[in-house]
């Protein structure tokens, strides 16, 4: 089934090329326009947008048509047109939305600095797919955004109609969502979502207060296929997905580390954590470093200072590690500071024989 679903919708890609205008983007002024949204509006559906090298400030919508968004990757595969084709949301929202389209296909780009982080409409720092019946993200960057929900991307197909995506050798890293799913956040009852198994895609280093790399609420089962996650082996810290879906990876972004830890507001997340003279710096980094050992718990150390966003880099709310616990130097001199816009924590439950409780000691809390 999956398999019909890939070469329908690659079947859609060529025929867009072969019976369509193409657009062309250049910054230079020597194509039709000079931002990728000019292209998008003069465009008619099925049309190509072809876009050149440069960074892109702009938060693109394909305004509910039916287009091929593609870098110079598209005509010459090499992986410098993608970190020199760049989309850049400026944090000033969304880099890419779509949105009620029959078919859309971006290929090629860098998409980072999205930020949309409103609980209710702040989906999809970097790409927002929704209510589309057939979407191709392929051979994209997609770093270093923010959302409330699905960081890096978010699917939404909660319809009568259903809705194919296939993601296609991406890499979706260091994204951050305050709610769920910091790289991917998928969430519908009409869902096929397809991890291409012959391009793979690289999901790691996100993160979330609930599931930081991938989030999925969907009725059919997924086979997530990826080459690069960050950890091999992951719990629900990591992934959340029903019990019917697969999970498979070729390497791990980094190794956990089987001890306690150390946390100090002047430590630096580029020391090893092992001692109290060598400690990290930010609570969510070592909780990433740290095992789950379920038959030995450990301890996340956390030094005299206030920990907060704005002084040190910390991420609130944080995603609790099942077993760990987080142990202050004492409750008068280990701070965890708010700054007036966040909670600190939060717990989520696999199932109900398996909950990450939360064990505190020597903190203080504020803001």
């Amino acid at each position: 089934m999956k398999f019909k679903i890939i070469l329908m919708i690659l079947s859609i890609c060529i025929n867009s090329l072969l019976y369509s205008n193409l657009w062309e983007i250049k910054q230079d002024d020597t194509g039709n326009f000079q931002t990728i949204q000019e292209g998008i509006v003069a465009a008619a559906n099925n049309d190509t947008i072809l876009v050149y090298p440069g960074t892109y400030y702009e938060n693109i919508d394909y305004l509910s048509k039916s287009l091929t968004i593609t870098s110079l990757y598209l005509f010459t595969p090499q992986d410098s047109l993608i970190n020199q084709t760049i989309i850049d949301g400026n944090q000033q929202g969304r880099c890419v939305t779509i949105q009620n389209s029959e078919n859309a296909t971006i290929i090629g780009f860098t998409i980072r600095n999205g930020k949309t982080m409103n609980h209710v409409l702040g989906s999809g720092g970097g790409v927002l797919i929704k209510y589309v019946s057939n979407c191709v993200i392929e051979k994209c960057k997609i770093i270093n955004n923010k959302a409330a929900g699905g960081g890096g991307v978010c699917i939404f197909a909660i319809s009568s109609s259903n809705s194919n995506v296939l993601l296609k050798g991406n890499t979706i890293a260091n994204n951050y969502a305050s709610l769920t799913g910091g790289g991917i956040n998928a969430v519908g009852n009409s869902l096929t979502l397809s991890f291409s198994g012959a391009e793979l895609n690289n999901v790691y280093l996100n993160y979330s207060p609930t599931a930081s790399d991938i989030s999925f609420y969907t009725l059919s089962p997924i086979d997530v296929i990826v080459d690069t996650f960050t950890v091999t082996n992951p719990d629900y810290f990591y992934l959340i997905q029903p019990e019917e879906n697969t999970f498979s990876c070729q390497h791990a972004k980094m190794q956990e580390i089987d001890q306690d830890l150390f946390v100090s507001p002047n430590g630096n997340d580029n020391n090893s954590g092992l001692t109290p003279e060598d400690p990290l710096q930010t609570i969510a980094w070592a909780q990433r470093l740290i095992k789950r050992n379920d038959d030995n718990p450990h301890t996340i150390h956390l030094a005299n200072g206030i920990y907060s966003p704005s002084l040190n880099n910390q991420i609130f709310p944080l995603n609790v590690k099942y077993g760990v616990k987080y142990i202050g130097e004492s409750k008068e001199g280990t701070i965890l500071d708010g700054d007036n816009e966040t909670f600190f924590f939060n717990e989520w439950s696999r199932d109900q024989n398996e909950f990450a409780k939360l064990v505190m000691k020597n903190i203080t809390m504020k803001n």
